[in-house]
């Protein structure tokens, strides 16, 4: 890699002019390099924590500074700049996905930008000009191009809630573009250094407010000083051991403060691995990413990797073999570090960042996207190495062409599988599918197709999958078995096997107590049993623990109304509505309790609001039929009737002796709506003859 020649035939102009054309060129080739790897994911759709994080986040579509602030600030001091973004793209646009795609495309294309500027500028360093100079535009240019075509992006990028991994990383590569930028200003040109500085802690201090990983930005910056900049002498490794000991402390009491003190989860029992556990296994998924970006084929990336836990430092036996490799790779940084600065720089890059999430925060052991950052160096060492062997066969005109030749076809190829990578992003289902052959051996691709299939109203084949979920129950931590088991139980209920959803949804309160939806669960249960009583407690203690849900106070309003006390049902029902104006149970029930107490013109009213939401609900088109006959407006009447014997093809016999349940309010009374339809077709025949 140090063999570059530069006094070779591809030199550079210099001149303004020339500089400007060759940054033109840089810009627009990576903007359409990414359009055509990345043009397709803006027809992805939401999936997995998008849904919590976007969908149901009140404070994204009713924002207020004083809740914002509390809730990602005082509370809980949680990715505020993220969550910002996220409620400007829902003020402009509202949920349409389109939007929302178009802002991480930009952003992923932004931080393909200071990637360049940033490898560019370091190439030109003195420690490194003399080398790289010669080649710093074609190293930069390559080394964007492969970063930001690599296919583990694919979740940072078209992965609409992991905005806080790309928007952390463009902000962390524009800090370590002004630092370089301020650190090289002459000394004639004070106030523009100063100004790079300020520009510099700015876009730090927004990573870190994008995601907590950018806490390792002080120490790559400190390290890209002393052995890029200054050089890794002895002497100013001895100065900044004396320097370096009380900014160092006070970095980590604020670390020690903030995990402390911010809400952020230092507590393993919610998680199905330990501490140690989670220590010796980090280092095999850290060699895997790495053999990841090395072989990035389809067949080797999934959105939910399986892995398999280290429980000591030889089970299993690549444990140990890890932990010697990252640990010779770092030994060889600092032996390396005076003679090949750069190569020690990038393998401390990328192991540092990736030190904060695969150390001992509890958090999942595994996801692609957690290489955005790190990768960067990465594919500087990999342009370097390919630069290298052009040089070295630069005599070997058919080796310096089939080498040539294998770079554009590395660079089509990446693009290649990003594209084809979007295309699971086209419904959830393709990409748990996908997830469940590539990780057949853990449950939540499993447990999310249910829930999947369950709302298409396929019960047996949620069953099905949510059956295979329990039989590995291999989830990430006890939240997530809580929810497969519940899952399960809903199911169960809904086929009427009650008994074993009972001990489902036991089980996962056994995992988690104060599980919301494990209640709900269990109070639904209750109503299938008839125990309105006990379904009523059932669901108090679901709003206790989560009092913002809609779905909670839509189910109690539903048992309150079953109970006769409809006045506390019309309470919990406009609740509901109030939190989620689009939900359709609350419709439901207020229209039925209009119509028990006369008020036929809101009962309408809500019984077609309702039927916006669920336009198939036979029961729903009886009820107006009803009530417009009652107040004598016999066209709606004999249209609503019309158009419910055509779905019905005719016979409405079996929908009118349909068994009345606790899932319903309107109550289907022949001797009511007989006489009614029978004269409402009477006098539709006497209409056609």
């Amino acid at each position: 890699m140090d063999c570059i020649d530069h006094k070779d035939r591809f030199t550079c102009d210099y001149s303004i002019n020339h500089t400007v054309k060759r940054y033109i060129f840089a810009f627009s080739s990576l903007f359409i390099l990414l359009c055509l790897a990345y043009g397709n994911s803006f027809q992805g759709t939401w999936v997995f924590d998008d849904h919590h994080d976007i969908l149901q986040n009140k404070i994204i579509s009713s924002f207020s500074l004083p809740d914002f602030f509390r809730t990602y600030i005082a509370d809980h001091f949680s990715r505020p700049i993220a969550i910002l973004s996220f409620f400007l793209n829902y003020r402009i646009g509202g949920y349409d996905i389109y939007g929302y795609h178009i802002v991480n495309f930009t952003i992923h294309y932004v931080a393909t930008l200071f990637v360049f500027l940033f490898v560019y500028k370091t190439m030109s360093l003195p420690l490194l000009a003399a080398k790289y100079r010669e080649y710093a535009y074609s190293i930069a240019f390559l080394t964007s191009v492969f970063w930001c075509t690599s296919p583990l992006h694919v979740t940072a990028v078209t992965f609409i809630t992991q905005r806080y991994t790309s928007l952390a990383g463009m902000f962390y590569f524009m800090a370590m573009f002004f630092f370089v930028q301020g650190r090289t200003a002459t000394l004639n040109n004070t106030s523009s250094a100063i100004w790079q500085y300020i520009f510099c802690a700015i876009s730090a201090v927004m990573a870190f407010l994008t995601k907590e990983n950018a806490a390792m930005l002080p120490v790559i910056l400190y390290f890209y000083d002393l052995l890029l900049i200054r050089g890794a002498n002895q002497e100013n490794v001895r100065k900044d051991m004396k320097r370096m000991i009380w900014p160092l402390t006070g970095l980590l009491l604020v670390g020690i403060f903030y995990l402390t003190t911010t809400g952020f989860p230092l507590d393993y029992k919610v998680y199905n691995f330990t501490l140690t556990e989670k220590l010796l296994t980090e280092p095999r998924i850290v060699l895997f990413y790495l053999s990841l970006l090395i072989y990035p084929v389809s067949t080797r990336l999934t959105f939910d990797h399986d892995y398999i836990l280290s429980t000591s430092l030889f089970t299993p036996w690549t444990t140990g073999v890890s932990i010697l490799i990252i640990l010779g790779f770092i030994v060889c940084a600092f032996i390396t570090a005076r003679k090949k600065p750069l190569v020690a720089f990038c393998i401390l890059f990328f192991f540092l960042n990736h030190i904060i999430e695969s150390s001992i925060i509890p958090i999942e052991i595994i996801w692609e996207y957690r290489n955005y950052v790190p990768s960067l160096s990465f594919f500087i060492l990999l342009v370097l190495f390919l630069l290298w062997t052009l040089q070295f066969f630069r005599n070997k005109k058919m080796i310096f062409y089939m080498i040539s030749g294998c770079i554009i076809v590395l660079i089509i190829a990446q693009a290649d599988t990003v594209h084809r990578r979007n295309t699971l992003f086209y419904s959830e289902k393709m990409l748990w599918i996908d997830s469940a052959l590539k990780s057949p051996g853990l449950s939540r691709p499993y447990t999310n197709l249910a829930l999947l299939y369950f709302q298409e109203g396929n019960i047996k084949k949620a069953l099905e999958e949510a059956r295979k979920a329990v039989s590995l129950n291999k989830h990430p931590n006890d939240h997530a078995s809580a929810t497969m088991y519940t899952n399960l139980a809903t199911y169960q209920i809904m086929v009427n096997d009650l008994e074993e959803a009972l001990k489902n949804i036991r089980h996962a309160l056994s995992l988690q107590p104060y599980y919301d939806y494990g209640h709900a669960a269990t109070a639904n249960l209750m109503m299938k049993k008839g125990d309105l009583e006990s379904a009523g407690t059932y669901i108090t203690q679901a709003i206790f623990l989560s009092p913002d849900k809609d779905v909670f106070h839509s189910r109690y309003a539903l048992i309150l109304f079953h109970q006769g006390k409809l006045q506390e049902a019309l309470k919990h029902a406009y609740s509901a509505l109030t939190l989620n104006k689009n939900v359709s149970e609350p419709k439901m029930i207020i229209a039925e309790i209009m119509r028990q107490k006369k008020s036929y013109g809101k009962a309408i009213a809500y019984w077609n609001d309702y039927l916006q939401n669920v336009p198939s609900d036979r029961r729903a088109m009886l009820a107006l039929i009803e009530l417009y006959s009652l107040i004598n407006k016999k066209d709606l009447a004999k249209g609503m009737l019309n158009y419910l014997l055509t779905l019905e093809n005719g016979n409405l016999q079996n929908l009118l002796s349909q068994k009345n349940t606790y899932d319903h309010v309107y109550k289907v009374e022949g001797k009511i709506l007989k006489p009614i339809i029978r004269k409402l077709l009477q006098e539709m025949g006497e209409c056609c003859n």
